[in-house]
């Protein structure tokens, strides 16, 4: 059917008894709960995905209608990262992290996963979980340094090409 593999989704999950450092966060840099109103800047920061994994605008809104926690970071005052993630006494999980290309590896992801793990943590869930690339190494080192691991799950992400 001339479909091909472009990559492989893998499945990541932590138990969130494990012991984590926390990390000084960056000047001027604050998390807060995500609002309807930052739609427009969440978009932008999507830009860090390129296709097929960055949403549009709809496909945003619609991902922050159906979680139950999401958050952005905030770099002086400018949207820089955001998460949306769903779950409870089960477990989490992480849905979607984005950090602007002109920001990463200042430690705003590591803020905004600090800052699910506390959430779901208060909520008394056993576990978060997370889905990535298996070729996007920047995600799986944020993910490993939180303690996750690999739970041999995956999914082949199959395109067909359309002329």
């Amino acid at each position: 059917w001339d479909f091909k593999q472009i990559n492989d989704v893998v499945v990541l999950s932590r138990p969130l008894q494990y012991d984590l450092m926390a990390q000084p966060m960056l000047n001027g840099l604050k998390i807060r709960s995500a609002r309807a109103s930052d739609l427009e800047a969440i978009n932008k920061v999507d830009a860090a995905f390129v296709a097929p994994w960055r949403y549009s605008k709809d496909t945003l809104l619609k991902a922050m209608g159906h979680v139950d926690f999401s958050s952005v970071a905030e770099l002086d005052g400018e949207i820089v990262g955001y998460q949306i993630s769903s779950g409870g006494h089960g477990g989490g999980h992480l849905a979607r992290l984005a950090v602007s290309p002109k920001c990463q590896g200042q430690g705003i992801g590591h803020a905004l996963l600090m800052e699910i793990t506390q959430h779901y943590e208060r909520l008394g869930a056993p576990q978060i979980t997370v889905n990535t690339q298996h070729d996007n190494s920047s995600s799986l080192a944020l993910y490993r340094a939180f303690g996750f691991e690999l739970t041999g799950e995956h999914y082949p992400v199959w395109q067909l090409e359309i002329t």
